[in-house]
């Protein structure tokens, strides 16, 4: 039985990948795995039971700096500049702050600028992907299946003729950021509809809608009974902790609104911070509202990417949640979590608040305009209105549009190939090896 690889970047790939590895041990399969050495501590236990060799992610990719230069090059050059709304987002983003050092960062802003003019492909994955193997001719890994998650920061690596790669979602956002930069054999997502996204903007055609991993902790806690009180929390998605400026500033905006609301219905609200935002970043609003309080975060690590949603944290982010009729969403995923959980969501639209205009730029993006906006069961705020105006009104009132919306929300989640943890794990496994 040939070994098999799993990349990992960072710990909250990892939680992902957790049960996927461990459904692939418990079968006997020979398992290497690629993981940052400040993550080594989770996969102790299973070093000690399983045939499983790790090996430092850090160390694989600083050997290979030229290629994964060449590679961002070409995938600026040959992706189409209207490839989705998040792609314009992020490129302008790294065009603004590239993570080179000066040389690189005015040859990678040369690039960007004449990505404008420069042919694009279709299909830019197998573009890049036969640019790549030309190129570089040496094969990088000696076992030739690769399990990675979707947009990883190592597609340089898994550019060979000879390797078979599988791709997991990691988060659902994930699809239409950017292009994966290789081409997946197989890509396992979160549902059928994410499945045709992948399909349609990585041209990968074996795509099959699985389980949503990142959400299994919200299945095992499913509220069994409705909570009437006046409480809601709302969920933040983005923090001012990165360089995501302007839509930290709208969501500080957004967060104080909905305190006004609260406050003026009589209403508690909590604020659940990012697991690895910046611990006091609303502490400031506990000076002026009475009715607040805020949750806990699970990391203060500087990269975004590296927390980790531990048992403890997960119990305690849910705990925070007890007694609330409801929680608000504008943009984060946590919002699929509480609906995974029963746990009614009210999702706002607010790019009518004339102080809220650049959430337009966010709610644009594929996921949300798609998937959390197309449902007559949300709250709008109407032209000339404004958030705390329409969200007080709707506290007043007796409207539960919250609760039909996450029903609606949750059968779209749930629509996959596996309606358990434990068949989607055996799903991947089989079809990865009887390929």
């Amino acid at each position: 039985m040939d070994r098999i690889n799993f990349i990992i970047p960072f710990k909250i790939y990892y939680y992902t990948f957790e049960p996927i590895i461990k459904y692939f041990l418990k079968k006997n399969q020979k398992i290497s795995i690629f993981l940052p050495e400040n993550a080594f501590y989770l996969v102790s236990d299973l070093k000690k039971i399983y045939n499983l060799k790790i090996y430092s992610y850090e160390r694989l990719v600083s050997k290979y700096k030229i290629r994964k230069i060449v590679h961002s090059l070409l995938l600026i050059l040959l992706t189409p500049y209207n490839y989705s709304n998040n792609y314009k987002i992020l490129q302008l983003r790294n065009f603004k702050t590239p993570n080179f050092n000066l040389i690189y960062n005015f040859f990678f802003r040369i690039v960007y600028l004449l990505s404008f003019i420069s042919p694009k492909s279709k299909n830019v994955n197998k573009k890049v992907h036969k640019i790549m193997s030309l190129i570089f001719t040496n094969d990088i890994f000696s076992c030739h299946k690769i399990i990675v998650g979707s947009l990883n920061p190592h597609p340089h690596l898994l550019l060979s003729k000879s390797y078979k790669v599988y791709s997991i979602m990691e988060s659902w956002d994930h699809v239409v950021k950017q292009p994966s930069g290789y081409v997946s054999r197989m890509a396992f997502l979160w549902n059928k509809d994410l499945a045709k996204d992948w399909e349609k903007y990585n041209c990968d055609y074996e795509a099959y809608g699985v389980y949503p991993f990142k959400l299994r902790f919200s299945e095992k806690i499913r509220r069994k009974e409705k909570i009437n009180s006046k409480i809601c929390c709302y969920a933040v998605a983005y923090s001012d902790k990165f360089k995501r400026s302007k839509i930290a500033k709208v969501e500080h905006i957004i967060v104080k609104k909905i305190a006004i609301a609260c406050q003026k219905s009589g209403w508690k609200l909590l604020i659940k911070l990012r697991p690895n935002g910046r611990p006091d970043e609303f502490n400031y609003l506990l000076k002026e509202f009475k009715n607040i309080e805020i949750s806990s975060i699970e990391s203060i690590d500087e990269n975004p990417a590296n927390y980790f949603l531990s048992k403890e944290y997960n119990f305690s982010r849910f705990k925070f949640l007890d007694k609330v009729s409801f929680v608000i969403n504008c943009f984060t995923t946590f919002g699929l979590d509480c609906v995974f959980a029963n746990i009614p969501v009210l999702q706002l639209d607010v790019r009518r608040d004339s102080l809220l205009k650049d959430s337009k730029i966010f709610y644009e993006n594929h996921h949300i305009k798609k998937y959390l906006l197309d449902n007559k069961n949300i709250l709008k705020v109407k032209s000339k209105d404004n958030l705390e105006y329409t969200l007080e009104k709707y506290l007043n009132q007796k409207t539960d549009i919250h609760s039909e919306y996450s029903k609606s929300l949750l059968c779209w989640i749930e629509k996959g190939e596996a309606s358990s943890l434990e068949e989607a794990c055996k799903f991947i496994y089989e079809k990865v090896i009887n390929d």
